[in-house]
């Protein structure tokens, strides 16, 4: 089991399944390796298959013509078992586990075990050491972290009879940790409730046993009824200067983590759902200022669910000033939104789905998608065709955006700031795009109700690198180094064959982890990792290709359907075993001609068989 994680190039990710979490570390040594392994495998099922069918392919090659291929061994045979825990060790591992959630780091774990579900232990992943210990009146639901972990939101079930509050904010974060920690270690034995009476007072913390519960509560309510959409109920801006909360049509907000006193309160009819953008210093000509706090801009979304005859509004606020909206859209036809914004805060994408279509002409319902420039105050509408929106991504590092798009076949669509297209990728059977962290490759991929298929782009000749395929997949991610990227088939979606694929980023399947019931996979980049040059020249004719289809168990040379002896039919197949068939060749009889002989047996089957049931039938 290893500990030392400090100066290696090894990939972190948390497993989440039924009673146990565990965190697995990957040696990508192994990943060095992974075409002599696959060799070693062919020869050995080539050795199996020669020793099993001997007899049967020497018959087969005394027969054979000049234009007939020997017998191909079964692809079958090819046992992709050696990739089972290939390099994978456990790094940590809880038992009893209830619910589990990593802080904004990913440092940090904090569970509910199974034997108290009223407790949040709060845990460092490199030491495994308890760092606090959250006590609930009731059992804990949701968990969430403020994005500097300053802070921790609980979300409890509504007991009443218990508790009328079930909403809680405590501080975890600061000073006041490192000063607990001392005084923990120095306490002595003969005046515990002396001191535990002085800590009450100030560092609000007392002792039962060996477990010292963090009381530092800052703020509790009661929310009896919520929207999932909202979560979570408590919206941090980057810095932790504003912190936002919808209750009861009305947006509070409180600064600089300060509780007590509201600094400003925004009242909307019907809201539904709001947003806060990310931070960025802005002038008033546009323009990126990176000197003063004072020119700093957030900006605040909201969504109205229209009522009878009266239609949806999106709206955008200016933080500083909610007294008038800097921004409006309505439209009539929305059951949900969605809202990704860039880095800075600038551009938003808007998405609107309508889960009934009116035209009907779409059993999922009808999408719309709307590129807003914050700035300018303009508006763009992408989906000009008809279709769902699949997928959409940011590109952090450049202020552009990917989407996928219309109907399966999917439209790949690169678009620039301002919301003009800049390159298309072509229609695909895809619905879900991922970048990986500097940007360089863009990996589209369908999963869900769709086959499984990968494709791996370089995104700067904007040319298809690998293609590969993970079935019954529901989590694609990157790994932090950039190279490689895992899928993962969960419980519910799929109640068998749960497994974690670990890939590298020319297709080759390198690791793989099987499940009875796997809940959640969460990538831990703790470890940092320097960016190391990628090879973007292959390309899916390359030899590679045939180590992907091995590992696939497709066969390029074998012909997948059925062709009858004699016949002069061609067919072939790509590098994924999509089959192509030429077009049939055109009768020169005349339309309707084949409907009318068709016509003609038919009756005279039907004259034959009519004289036999009338002879059956004169007995009665």
């Amino acid at each position: 089991m290893s500990r030392s994680n400090e100066g290696n190039d090894n990939l972190y990710f948390l497993a989440i399944r039924k009673n146990k979490v565990t965190i697995y570390e990957y040696n990508v040594e192994f990943s060095k390796s992974i075409i002599s392994d696959i060799e070693e495998e062919i020869k050995r099922s080539e050795n199996i298959t020669s020793q099993n069918d001997d007899t049967t392919q020497k018959v087969v090659i005394n027969n054979t013509n000049n234009h007939i291929t020997p017998l191909k061994r079964s692809t079958n045979k090819f046992n992709n078992d050696y990739l089972i825990n290939r390099g994978i060790s456990i790094y940590r591992e809880y038992e009893g586990v209830e619910l589990a959630t990593c802080t904004h780091d990913y440092k940090k774990i904090i569970l509910v075990r199974k034997n108290d579900l009223n407790v949040a232990e709060i845990i460092d992943i490199k030491t495994d050491e308890h760092i606090s210990y959250i006590k609930t009146k009731t059992q804990i639901k949701r968990i969430v972290t403020s994005p500097r972990d300053s802070h921790i939101v609980l979300h409890c079930q509504y007991k009443p009879d218990i508790s009328n509050k079930n909403l809680y904010i405590y501080k975890i974060g600061g000073k006041n940790n490192k000063k607990k920690k001392k005084k923990k270690d120095s306490k002595e034995t003969e005046n515990l409730e002396e001191n535990d009476q002085n800590e009450n007072k100030h560092n609000n913390l007392t002792k039962t046993g060996e477990i010292i519960y963090n009381e530092s509560l800052v703020y509790e309510m009661a929310l009896n009824s919520y929207s999932n959409s909202n979560w979570p109920f408590f919206k941090w801006t980057e810095s932790e200067s504003n912190c936002l909360c919808l209750i009861n049509n009305q947006i509070y907000i409180y600064k600089d983590n300060n509780f007590n006193a509201v600094s400003d309160k925004l009242k909307l009819e019907h809201i539904e759902f709001f947003d806060v953008s990310p931070e960025q210093y802005i002038t008033e000509n546009g323009e990126n200022n990176n000197g003063s706090s004072n020119k700093r801009k957030v900006f605040l979304a909201t969504y109205e669910r229209g009522t009878k005859g009266n239609s949806s509004v999106f709206k955008i606020f200016n933080l500083d000033n909610l007294s008038k909206h800097i921004y409006s859209k309505n439209f009539f036809n929305s059951d949900e939104i969605k809202l990704k914004w860039n880095k800075n805060g600038t551009s938003l994408l808007l998405q609107i789905h309508t889960q009934v279509d009116k035209e009907k002409q779409s059993y999922y319902g009808s999408s719309n998608l709307y590129f807003i420039d914050t700035i300018k105050l303009k508006d763009v509408n992408i989906m000009t065709n008809k279709g769902l929106i699949y997928d959409t991504i940011w590109s952090y590092n450049q202020n552009k955006f990917y989407v996928c798009k219309g109907e399966i076949p999917a439209d790949i669509v690169l678009h620039d700031k301002n919301g003009n297209i800049i390159h298309s990728y072509g229609k695909y059977k895809f619905n879900t795009l991922k970048l990986n962290n500097n940007e360089k490759l863009l990996l589209t991929g369908g999963f869900g109700n769709l086959s499984g298929d990968i494709s791996i782009w370089n995104t700067i000749s904007k040319k298809e690198i690998t293609k590969t395929k993970s079935s019954c997949a529901v989590i694609c991610e990157f790994f932090n180094d950039d190279k490689h990227f895992l899928t993962a088939t969960t419980h519910p979606r799929l109640r068998v064959d749960n497994n974690i694929k670990i890939y590298k980023y020319n297709g080759l399947i390198v690791s793989k982890i099987d499940f009875d019931e796997l809940y959640n996979v969460i990538i831990l980049p703790f470890n940092k990792i320097k960016s190391q040059p990628i090879d973007i020249s292959i390309n899916p004719n390359s030899d590679l290709q045939k180590y992907i289809n091995k590992q696939l168990g497709i066969d390029s040379k074998k012909v997948g359907i059925y062709k009858a002896p004699g016949s002069t039919a061609k067919t072939f197949l790509n590098g994924l075993g999509i089959m192509a068939r030429p077009p049939k060749p055109k009768s020169n009889l005349p339309p309707g001609c084949n409907f009318v002989d068709d016509e003609k047996t038919s009756k005279k089957k039907k004259k034959k068989k009519n004289p036999k049931n009338k002879d059956k039938k004169e007995p009665f």
